[in-house]
């Protein structure tokens, strides 16, 4: 049986713990800066103590495991020209973006999308593997 008052705070500290409390210096430096990068992770996994510190350390490891190989992605997908191009991309598998700076721009915002779901999903397996659900 799902438990909604565990998995509505899970997502709630998440939300904190990965929006709120990440500063602009962690979110634009994590990818290049490990201080950043393990500040960041650090200050996330924090807002999980009350799920006991096991559960913490292993969410650190996999945050910091996670956002290590998307921060990576993301810096690399990051867009400078917010301009919309006068191209024809109606033939593109990404309509909504435009040229070379649209497609990277569709895949950095894609990829914060996958960088959430794995957080999301290992947040209840890692409950489930350390026994608490």
């Amino acid at each position: 049986m799902i438990d909604i008052w565990l998995v509505t705070w899970l997502v709630l500290s998440h939300f904190i713990g990965d929006f709120f409390l990440q500063t602009n210096w962690m979110a634009l430096n994590k990818s290049k800066d490990f201080k950043a990068l393990l500040s960041h992770t650090l200050i996330y996994s924090l807002c999980f103590l009350w799920l006991g510190w096991e559960f913490a350390l292993v969410t650190f490891l996999l945050h910091t495991g996670t956002d290590a190989v998307t921060s990576q992605l993301t810096s690399r997908w990051w867009f400078i020209d917010l301009q919309p191009r006068s191209l024809d991309m109606s033939w593109s598998p990404y309509p909504y973006y435009a040229g070379v700076d649209g497609f990277k721009r569709a895949l950095f915002w894609r990829t914060i999308g996958l960088d959430q779901a794995i957080h999301l999903v290992t947040l209840p397996w890692t409950l489930h593997w350390l026994g608490i659900i």
